[in-house]
């Protein structure tokens, strides 16, 4: 299945690189936000560690994002695309100094990788700007960092893992002189199944850890 996939889309590319009415490739790196469920700042509503309750937040803190998209002209201002991100996040400072009281000696950091295929439409303000709309769908690889609990010397080490979901996103923004662009978008990373395992227990909360962003890009086109 996964090897019809790739042909298929290595063809797709085929016909579009043929058929090009200009393509494009833009490496962008920037900053990232969690919003919604993803945010959080209380030990207790963190699905990574609390197996008492129902907790459903991801207490991440601002992070870090880079990426590489390839833009395939369909039609004048019409671009198909695929995308490859990466983002970064750690807990956010206040579920971290929570984590220290409680004997974390080492906390999870996050990261996400999607690879999207989408579209992209731009339009020209003036002779040296344009501003463009797109979204994308695809999947996302999520890999978690180990947590590990250190009482009297003894550690207990919780192990996350790697899973993949649903994603897509959708923003907009603006090119510079067919050279520079900012972009904004909000990113849906999918909900991910929270396993944790520790010793020979493995562990599943009944909330998912639903990942969304929001990251603000800045990049250098090549293309046009």
């Amino acid at each position: 299945m996964k090897k019809h996939f790739c042909s298929a889309l290595l063809m797709l590319i085929l016909v579009l690189s043929a058929n090009a009415q200009g393509n494009k490739f833009i490496i962008h790196a920037g900053g990232t936000l969690p919003i919604a469920k993803f945010s959080g700042n209380s030990l207790e509503e963190w699905v990574l560690l609390n197996t008492a309750s129902n907790p459903e937040k991801g207490c991440a803190s601002a992070g870090l994002s880079g990426g590489l998209q390839f833009n395939f002209g369909i039609s004048r201002g019409l671009d198909f695309t695929i995308s490859l991100d990466g983002y970064y996040n750690s807990l956010n400072k206040k579920t971290l100094d929570d984590a220290l009281i409680t004997n974390v000696s080492k906390t999870p950091k996050y990261f996400n990788i999607p690879l999207m295929a989408g579209i992209s439409y731009e339009f020209n303000i003036n002779r040296n700007l344009e501003f463009y709309i797109e979204g994308a769908a695809g999947g996302d690889l999520r890999y978690t960092t180990p947590l590990e609990i250190t009482v009297l010397g003894i550690t207990t080490r919780y192990s996350y893992p790697p899973t993949l979901a649903f994603a897509w996103r959708t923003g907009f923004g603006i090119v510079v002189a067919d050279f520079l662009t900012i972009g904004l978008d909000y990113n849906s990373l999918g909900a991910h199944k929270a396993t944790m395992k520790f010793g020979n227990d493995t562990y599943t909360p009944s909330n998912k850890l639903k990942i969304s962003l929001l990251s603000l890009n800045v990049g250098i086109q090549f293309g046009h």
